[in-house]
């Protein structure tokens, strides 16, 4: 609810260090959990223009009206997730954040969202990105769609 409530159309997301405590749901009380599968736009930044915070507020909005979005789910959305590097490039990230995106990375969390939640896929590349190479041409993104294929909840 908190990318509904608080994040605009059009406007870079916020990372997940500078997210308030209050927009992290809780899995023990979700009823859902979505992963959203997306390229990243930018080299820091997944969206620096806000295109994909616009698409997923759409589909979340979608999903909300057809009674399949409530306030207790949760969204794994990667930059807002798990702790990142600063719009700079910098590394400003403690010791402590560091390691867990390092765990994330490392183990089997990264293939298991994919293949137990319910998957957002945002694939459109504006051919002005940064980063303009099509989605399914991305190691990350190859890697989600294919895990989410074997997912048997459903997909938008």
């Amino acid at each position: 609810s908190h990318i509904l409530l608080f994040l605009k159309d059009g406007a870079p997301m916020p990372r997940c260090q500078d997210l308030p405590s209050k927009a992290f749901g809780s899995l023990r009380q979700a009823t859902r959990v979505f992963a959203v599968t997306h390229p990243w736009l930018g080299r820091w930044h997944p969206d620096p223009k806000g295109i994909q915070m616009e698409t997923l507020r759409a589909k979340l909005g979608k999903a909300k009206k057809q009674l399949m979005l409530d306030e207790s789910d949760v969204v794994f959305f990667d930059y807002m997730s798990l702790p990142q590097v600063s719009l700079a490039g910098k590394d400003d990230r403690t010791a402590e954040e560091k390691q867990r995106l390092a765990t994330a990375l490392s183990g089997d969390l990264m293939g298991r969202i994919y293949l137990t939640a319910r998957v957002i896929i945002i694939d459109e590349v504006p051919k002005e990105a940064e980063s303009s190479k099509p989605y399914l041409d991305r190691g990350w993104c190859y890697f989600e769609c294919i895990v989410a294929s074997m997912n048997t909840f459903p997909r938008d």
